[in-house]
């Protein structure tokens, strides 16, 4: 196909082409019809019949969830999450057909501190205007402050057995059931 300039044809006065679209046309509308008319040139004819098609695709808005701290042994946190890229001031609130993606990740109460971080995926998200992307965040896990163990005093006279015992301070969650030591 050629392409047309007022330089390059006698007398041309080029046709002017239009649909129906705005930036709120929704992407159920697709595909539009896009029709010219007018348009003139000294040594030719216009036809402008044939008409063309205009396909709106689905924008793409990104869930990314907020990372975590936790302390070894918390309860796993609740998983929050932001979407952004919105188009025409809509939010999670106004999207047409907007459904909120779940965010989740493999971290409890008994992962180690030696795994972190863990991984927070998120998943699952629609609207009928968008298509999600998902970005990812990490639970961080930290050490429980300080695990004291203090020995108790003991006495015991010659040739009789005695039992260790022994306290201990910084506990968290009921994590350690039962440390021994001899």
């Amino acid at each position: 196909a050629s392409t047309l300039s007022s330089g390059s044809i006698a007398g041309y006065s080029a046709p002017t082409c239009t649909s129906s679209y705005s930036s709120t046309t929704n992407v159920s509308s697709s595909p539009l019809t896009i029709s010219c008319s007018g348009g003139s040139a000294t040594n030719y004819n216009f036809t402008t019949t044939a008409t063309a098609n205009l396909t709106i695709s689905k924008t793409t808005i990104y869930a990314t969830p907020d990372a975590k701290n936790v302390t070894y042994g918390d309860s796993a946190p609740s998983y929050t999450f932001q979407v952004t890229g919105f188009k025409n001031s809509q939010t999670t609130s106004s999207a047409s057909g907007y459904s909120a993606p779940t965010c989740t990740s493999s971290y409890s109460s008994t992962t180690n501190v030696s795994s972190s971080p863990v991984a927070i995926t998120c998943s699952g998200g629609s609207a009928d205007n968008y298509s999600f992307s998902y970005n990812s965040a990490s639970v961080t896990i930290a050490k429980i402050a300080t695990l004291a163990i203090t020995a108790a005093n003991k006495s015991v006279n010659f040739g009789n057995s005695f039992t260790n015992s022994y306290s201990t301070t910084g506990l968290g969650s009921g994590v350690i059931s039962g440390l021994t030591y001899t």
